[in-house]
């Protein structure tokens, strides 16, 4: 069990160096194409083969646009909405969605912080605005003004995402979901006393033998007592 735990780890390092790699080949060629040799094409459909047609398609998109939201008063987090092309017609499903009178995520709130992103158009501004939420758009480059958001981008990216090399989608999906159960139900934070923000029936337990969660392989970790 040590070993494997060993070799996880170091295969989580040898991803990162991998990512941070490509990203500064990529910054240097600045939208320039590469021209493969007949030698590098055949290398990669070796390679392609084994992932199959399907699967070389989602790796074909290489970035995707996720949009969160966060309550100050708790820390929920909640993610609207995952697209590789943001558009109008999404963004304003995305207002309508977190507004539901059901089950919105922005029931009963009055206040939207938001940066001052396009995406942001004046249509979704303005649907807010008719279901009782003013949008509050912040001055430009003042990260320190959102706080609450920017230290959550940085645990799912450093402690998640940037960790991890995703196929498509889907995967992307289960490895947001799975952090945010973590992020909800298994991690301590600071800003709420040290709390869990949904605390399980485990938590305050003093006796029993301890218990360990992982999830996303390892990745994260959450430890606790079984009750007796």
């Amino acid at each position: 069990m040590t070993l494997a735990g060993s070799i996880n780890r170091q295969q989580q390092d040898v991803i990162a160096y991998i990512q941070e790699d490509n990203r500064i080949l990529k910054n240097k060629l600045k939208g320039k194409r590469i021209r493969f040799t007949d030698d590098e094409r055949r290398r990669l459909a070796v390679k392609g083969k084994v992932l199959g047609r399907k699967a070389l398609r989602q790796v074909a998109v290489t970035r995707y646009y996720v949009l969160f939201f966060i309550k100050l008063s708790n820390r929920r987090v909640h993610v609207a909405g995952i697209t590789p092309q943001p558009h109008a017609s999404w963004i304003k499903q995305i207002a309508r969605n977190v507004t539901d009178p059901i089950d919105g995520f922005l029931l009963s709130t009055r206040y939207l912080i938001m940066d001052r992103d396009a995406i942001f158009t004046a249509a979704f501004h303005n649907f807010l605005k008719q279901e009782g939420v003013k949008a509050v758009r912040l001055p430009p480059r003042s990260p320190n003004l959102t706080p609450h958001i920017e230290r959550f981008m940085r645990s799912i990216k450093e402690e998640c995402l940037g960790r991890m090399i995703f196929f498509g989608e889907s995967s992307l999906r289960t490895a947001i979901n799975e952090f945010l159960t973590h992020y909800h139900h298994e991690r301590n934070h600071q800003g709420l006393g040290n709390r869990l923000i949904d605390p399980g029936e485990e938590v305050g337990v003093t006796e029993g033998s301890i218990a360990g969660r992982e999830r996303l392989g390892g990745l994260l970790r959450y430890y606790y007592r079984q009750a007796a």
